[in-house]
């Protein structure tokens, strides 16, 4: 794993980024109602949702809890599973990867060119990361659908 972001950094911004750790600590479970209601989307209070719970980091992003406590991450299009290939820690840094590349380009205004060159390449380790969990996802849903998953 890179641990670029893990630790402390003296530029301000890159300072004020999560580390890992600190991303981690953040992580709770909740309602899928409950988390609606924190982040003002009533998408959450429809009744097929009454059953999903989230664990939640940074009030933000989260992983979805599925029956036989396997977590889901979704980004975009891209969903990835717990299971044989893929672990709830993988899930949770590739999750912090996708929220250090959301926060990046905020902090992208105010950056130095060093700075900004940082976080591209951020940017670009998530992207170039996306492409592995991609390959472990695919494997993974195929071995859990061909086991009578889903």
């Amino acid at each position: 794993m890179d641990t670029t972001l893990s630790t402390p950094s003296s530029n301000p911004i890159i300072a004020g980024l999560p580390t890992f750790a600190d991303f981690l600590k953040t992580g709770v479970e909740m309602p899928a109602k409950e988390y609606g209601q924190m982040i003002k989307d009533s998408q959450w209070d429809e009744p097929e949702s009454e059953a999903t719970t989230f664990r939640v980091y940074m009030g933000t992003y989260y992983l979805e809890l599925c029956q036989g406590r396997s977590l889901l991450l979704t980004l975009g299009n891209q969903s990835w599973i717990t299971g044989e290939l893929l672990t709830q820690r993988d899930l949770e840094y590739r999750l912090w990867k996708y929220a250090i590349s959301e926060i990046a380009q905020d902090l992208l205004r105010e950056a130095s060119d060093e700075t900004v060159t940082h976080l591209l390449q951020v940017i670009a380790d998530t992207e170039a990361e996306v492409e592995i969990f991609d390959k472990l996802g695919e494997a993974s849903n195929r071995l859990h659908s061909l086991r009578g998953g889903y």
